[in-house]
């Protein structure tokens, strides 16, 4: 039988805080300059590529250990690629610029409201103050409701 190991979880993060940009370095200094693709011929793996891949493997340690919130460590592309120059600010910006994003954002941040204000429980007391005679009518009301709050908040 294997000894336990009694690793809290705060250490977990504070060494994967710090292994992260190290092994983000090792892997920039390590990768090399040129590898030889399926067919056999040399590519060249330039400085964006070798950015790309220490950013990647800095972001990996830092999800797999907690190091930060999930949230914080995707906008570190934001910060690494243009100081790096692997890319400027606006080609490393534009995924998070789809106009996808914003759509789900201006979702969440109804919902967020309608939950903060208790919105959300008005308008299921509403829908049931109004005399359900059956369990059919209560459903169908919560059903409209419902629509009707996705066709907003999504």
């Amino acid at each position: 039988m294997l000894p336990r190991l009694d690793i809290s979880r705060n250490t977990v993060r504070w060494t994967g805080f710090a292994a992260g940009p190290l092994l983000g370095g090792l892997t920039l200094l390590l990768l090399p300059d040129v590898y030889r693709d399926a067919a056999g011929h040399a590519v060249e793996f330039d400085h964006a590529g070798h950015a790309s891949a220490a950013l990647a493997v800095w972001m990996a340690v830092w999800w797999m250990t907690e190091a930060l919130p999930v949230y914080a460590t995707a906008l570190l592309p934001l910060v690494v690629l243009p100081i790096g120059g692997a890319l400027p600010i606006r080609q490393a910006a534009a995924p998070y610029a789809h106009e996808l994003i914003f759509l789900f954002m201006g979702g969440f941040i109804v919902a967020l409201a309608m939950e903060r204000w208790g919105l959300h429980r008005r308008i299921a007391l509403a829908a049931l103050r109004g005399g359900a005679s059956s369990p059919r009518v209560a459903v169908g009301r919560f059903m409209l409701v419902t629509a009707g709050m996705s066709m907003w908040v999504s």
